[in-house]
C-alpha cells in the first residue's frame, strides 16, 4: 500500500481469502487515524498477466473508524496467482461537495 503523506496511519491487508470464484478482503489501519485525520484507500486486485480486474476495484474506501470487507467475484478464467495492491490519501479522491464554477448557457441537452 503506497501512501501520499510519510505519516499518515499504516493501511495493511488483516486477511484475504478465496474460494472458487469469491474473493474476499479486510483492509484495517495498524493504528487509529487520530483526531480529526481520515484515511481512504483505493485497492485493485491484478491477475498473474497484471490486469487488474474491475469488479475488484474499490475507489475511496473509508478506513477511518474501522476495519473493512471487500467481497467480489472473479471473472471466469482469471489467471492465478492474484495480487491485491492499494494506495491510500487523507483525503477522497472524488468530490465531496462540487461548486458550479461556470454555466455553459449554450450547452444543448
Amino acid at each position: 500500500m503506497t501512501s501520499d503523506t510519510p505519516d499518515a496511519p499504516v493501511v495493511a491487508l488483516r486477511s484475504s481469502s478465496r474460494a472458487g470464484r469469491e474473493l474476499s478482503i479486510e483492509l484495517a489501519t495498524r493504528e487509529p487515524a487520530g483526531e480529526g485525520k481520515r484515511v481512504f484507500a483505493t485497492v485493485s486486485v491484478s491477475d498473474a498477466l497484471g490486469n487488474t480486474l474491475i469488479d475488484c476495484t474499490w475507489r475511496d474506501v473509508d478506513l477511518t473508524d474501522e476495519a473493512r470487507k471487500l467481497d467480489c467475484e472473479l471473472p471466469v478464467g482469471v489467471a492465478l496467482p492474484l495480487a491485491i495492491s492499494g494506495h491510500q490519501r487523507s483525503t477522497a479522491s472524488f468530490v465531496e461537495n462540487p461548486t458550479v464554477i461556470a454555466v455553459d448557457t449554450g450547452a444543448q441537452p
